[in-house]
């Protein structure tokens, strides 16, 4: 795989625009600098807490009887790890048509999501500290992410010694 690989990049041009879009369950294990030789910007996303939110949101707003007060926060907190396919499966099986009935006597609640959650396997947290880590030291995205947090913290501990 990695000989065709090779052949086919070195059929392209310097004028040729590709975008190539791929799926790794552990990016840690690539070798940075073929990776950096070959692609001009590399971009990889990690499913934070906002994302998450958002996926959510879209999800359980799809049901208008659902109320636009639900507080996706806490859910959103307690499906961190799970990917994007394992959360909308969850919320398929909570959202059954008897449940969707039943809202306006019973409003939904971020708990009835728990069961359903146990299972689903999380995903391994050692696992998920080493794509942070490798994310964070690699990929432009996540430097810039971490730069920025350390000024954020930098000028937090300026204003608390001054006071």
């Amino acid at each position: 795989m990695a000989k065709l690989m090779i052949k086919l990049l070195k059929s392209f041009s310097k004028s040729d625009r590709i975008i190539v879009i791929g799926k790794a369950t552990s990016p840690w294990l690539t070798a940075k600098t073929k990776l950096s030789k070959i692609f001009e910007t590399i971009v990889f996303t990690v499913p934070d807490d906002c994302t998450i939110f958002l996926f959510l949101n879209d999800l359980l707003m799809s049901y208008p009887i659902v109320s636009r007060r639900f507080p996706i926060t806490p859910l959103a907190k307690m499906l961190a790890g799970y990917s994007k396919q394992m959360i909308a499966d969850i919320v398929a099986e909570v959202m059954t048509t008897e449940r969707v009935l039943k809202i306006r006597q019973c409003p939904l609640n971020p708990v009835e999501f728990v069961p359903v959650m146990l299972k689903y396997p999380k995903q391994n947290p050692q696992q998920f500290e080493l794509y942070k880590k490798w994310y964070d030291k690699y990929v432009s995205m996540g430097k810039r992410k971490v730069s920025e947090m350390e000024a954020k913290l930098a000028l937090i501990n300026k204003t608390t010694n001054k006071k």
